[in-house]
């Protein structure tokens, strides 16, 4: 979705990924018997990023570099606002606070299958493929993680009991705020006619 979008954005709405994919298809999978690439033979990436290059006429090696083969954080605000578009990233009402794991649910109760670096059970210790078998002596068998949760403030100190390579102990965590869970899509105010001719063929509104 971004590339389509930073490719739209730079052709003014006249250019986007289908027609890198079109060139690509004809000049990887349609070329000549006696050329490297053809059905099967594959390409690189950097023959994507050139494909990208012919299409928009312009150089999309810093953002490749930055997007795809570096680390930084992907520019939805930027991609959107080409389109004349924002995202909106709320919080529910009564969300319950964050423990800051993703977990599998198991007989006995919750195995941990990610912890998210910096977050409470980050801080407080607990680590991937812990159990979590209760929350303040409440189980965890047959409850929903947020259910416990929803009675407690951010900031309380909780105590879970684990259980970590056989044995069980008690770890006290301090919740953080709820992690936001709606996300949408909305139009900006006063976009430019620019950016809703974007928009509209991203879109396709006006077909």
């Amino acid at each position: 979705m971004l590339l389509d979008l930073e490719i739209r954005g730079r052709t003014r709405g006249e250019k986007s990924l289908d027609d890198v994919l079109r060139l690509m298809y004809r000049d990887f999978y349609q070329a000549p018997a006696e050329s490297y690439y053809g059905p099967g033979r594959g390409y690189k990436e950097e023959d994507i990023l050139a494909a990208v290059n012919t299409v928009t006429e312009s150089d999309f090696h810093p953002w490749f570099a930055r997007y795809i083969q570096g680390t930084d954080e992907l520019p939805y605000s930027e991609a959107l606002a080409q389109a004349g578009l924002r995202l909106r990233v709320a919080v529910a009402p009564k969300s319950p606070p964050s423990l800051g794991v993703l977990t599998q649910r198991l007989d006995r109760g919750l195995r941990i299958a990610a912890v998210r670096p910096g977050e409470a059970a980050d801080r407080a210790g607990l680590s991937r493929n812990d159990l979590l078998l209760a929350v303040d002596e409440q189980s965890l068998a047959t409850a929903d993680l947020d259910d416990r949760l929803k009675i407690y403030s951010p900031g309380a100190e909780v105590p879970f009991t684990v259980e970590r390579f056989g044995r069980e102990q008690r770890i006290n965590v301090r919740l953080d705020p709820p992690r936001p869970n709606i996300y949408a899509i909305e139009k900006l105010p006063g976009a430019t006619p620019g950016q809703v001719h974007v928009r509209d063929s991203w879109l396709a509104t006006d077909k």
